[in-house]
């Protein structure tokens, strides 16, 4: 039987400036644990009163972050395996996936072989705006060109289970991703996909030779995410586009939950950014902002009030529908008036 880590088994590292504006951070959190997996340590939450950025002080270093990940998720199956047939037919999809193709169809110049009644679906769903942000979010926000093909070369930074590239090589793209986890990058090569183990450093790929990079739950986990946005930059073809997707420090889960927040993620979330202040880091990197806005997440909710009742398995929380449905209607109510108080970001921009 393995030893329990301990807090001095890692290198530790301190932090006290933002690293968006240069402010000193004040103390917002402290003596914080992971409630979550049972990583070792006692952490404090920053936070930078001028962009609202949180940020953990002390953190492990690089060399250590590895040991906090040794009881983390596991990959799941894929819900995209349908599509690894060699000709997948839309007939043998599932209801939900032939909405969402049907969708991307008709609003976001996804020329798809599908029946003529689902075009006429798909037309009317996207008239919904919240179902029509729900599926832009979920392919990054990449449309076709106007001359109804898409962008040749896609990136996913931190491909995970291969799940994202697949659907995206359905929809006509070129897929590469990259995945620090082994296991999971293996399991996706042999799926077909073509992922490599590691991080995303200076020489992995050539510069100006992707059209579309995708960073879903990443840049909160990086020791330096300005240096990733500014590496995404310089990989870019130029007006190649950028989609960030990450938990908000603004979100109204966290005003409610504070500590117990599940976006906190202790202590693997180096950095919880806000709206503003991720907008800030990529326009610094020389990109421009084509739209942002964030979204309700009901997990995010559900993981939160599971914490706060000291839930050994809050990371697997499931809440209450009718619970959900209310904090949803909550959400879109107070994002209409402040649109950085949902729960997840969505920044897309463009080089």
């Amino acid at each position: 039987m393995s030893t329990p880590l301990k807090q001095e088994d890692l290198h530790i590292l301190e932090r006290e400036a933002c690293i968006v504006c240069g402010r000193k951070g004040e103390e917002l959190y402290r003596g914080l644990t992971d409630k979550l997996f049972g990583a070792p340590g006692i952490w404090n939450e920053y936070t930078c009163t001028t962009c609202h950025l949180l940020f953990l002080n002390p953190y492990a270093a690089k060399e250590s972050t590895e040991m906090l990940y040794k009881e983390y998720y596991t990959h799941e199956g894929l819900t995209n395996e349908f599509l690894l047939t060699e000709e997948p037919k839309f007939d043998n999809f599932p209801r939900n996936k032939k909405l969402k193709y049907a969708v991307l169809d008709a609003h976001f110049g996804y020329h798809l072989l599908i029946p003529g009644s689902y075009k006429v679906i798909g037309f009317l769903l996207g008239l919904v705006p919240s179902f029509r942000k729900k599926v832009e979010s979920s392919v990054g926000g990449f449309r076709m060109n106007e001359h109804g093909t898409s962008p040749k070369k896609l990136l996913d930074l931190g491909s995970g289970n291969g799940d994202y590239l697949l659907e995206m090589q359905y929809l006509g793209y070129e897929v590469y991703g990259i995945e620090i986890d082994d296991h999971a990058a293996e399991s996706s090569r042999k799926n077909g996909l073509n992922v490599i183990t590691g991080e995303l450093q200076e020489g992995v790929y050539e510069e100006n030779f992707f059209d579309a990079i995708y960073l879903n739950n990443v840049i909160e986990h990086l020791h330096n995410p300005a240096e990733t946005i500014v590496l995404c930059y310089t990989l870019l073809k130029k007006g190649g586009k950028l989609c960030i997707k990450t938990c908000s420090s603004e979100s109204l889960a966290h005003t409610y939950y504070k500590e117990s927040y599940r976006g906190l993620e202790i202590p693997r979330h180096f950095f919880v950014f806000s709206l503003g202040s991720l907008k800030n880091l990529c326009v610094r990197a020389g990109f421009t902002t084509i739209k942002s806005y964030t979204t309700f997440n009901g997990y995010i909710w559900s993981a939160s009030a599971a914490i706060k009742r000291g839930d050994k398995k809050a990371a697997y929380a499931v809440g209450n529908k009718a619970t959900l449905l209310l904090q949803k209607i909550l959400v879109i109510i107070v994002t209409i008036f402040n649109k950085e108080k949902g729960d997840d970001i969505f920044i897309l921009l463009e080089k």
